[in-house]
């Protein structure tokens, strides 16, 4: 089998399960607990990310107009994603327990969903961001890999770092 063999279905991460039940799909790429009743109906695990940590991330993409034209609006909304994962570091039962009622889950599949997952905080996402961090890193193994279009090296502006909040005194 190699990648011309895959039909790709694009289907919204809470209906993996349905389309695994419905055998409309043969393989399914997603988290808990989304995934959970996949492998409750006999789904294996052939590949999961804790292999590679820190190799997964989650970034936030914006367009030049975006930077020119709404700095405030972009700074804002990075700054409310810091203190929601600070809510969620010091009031982890309450912020479990609204996530899974806005998730349509359970607050115990939410706890689990978080268990294996690293949410930096700021510093963290800082280094993350630096010239050589795990984003730049992660962008050129992807276009080595040939995964994205691109050729050569990902340059040291490829990441931006400013927009994030100030650190706390």
């Amino acid at each position: 089998m190699n990648a011309d063999d895959v039909v790709l279905v694009d289907l919204p991460v809470a209906e993996l399960g349905n389309a695994w039940a419905a055998k409309a799909v043969d393989a399914v790429v997603g988290y808990p607990p989304y995934t959970d009743s996949v492998l409750a109906d006999g789904g294996q695990v052939i590949y999961d990310s804790r292999s590679i940590p820190a190799t997964i991330l989650d970034v936030l993409v914006v367009n030049g107009d975006a930077l020119l034209n709404r700095e405030e609006a972009l700074a804002a909304t990075i700054a409310a994603h810091f203190r929601a994962l600070e809510y969620l570091r010091v009031n982890r039962e309450d912020a479990v327990y609204r996530y899974a009622a806005y998730q349509n889950s359970t607050s115990s599949e939410i706890r689990a969903a978080l268990a294996g997952v690293r949410l930096p905080a700021l510093e963290g996402a800082r280094a993350y961001l630096q010239s050589g961090g795990a984003v730049q890193r992660a962008a050129q193994r992807l276009i080595d890999e040939g995964l994205v279009p691109g050729e050569g090296r990902v340059s040291a502006d490829f990441v931006d770092a400013r927009y994030l909040p100030s650190p706390s005194p």
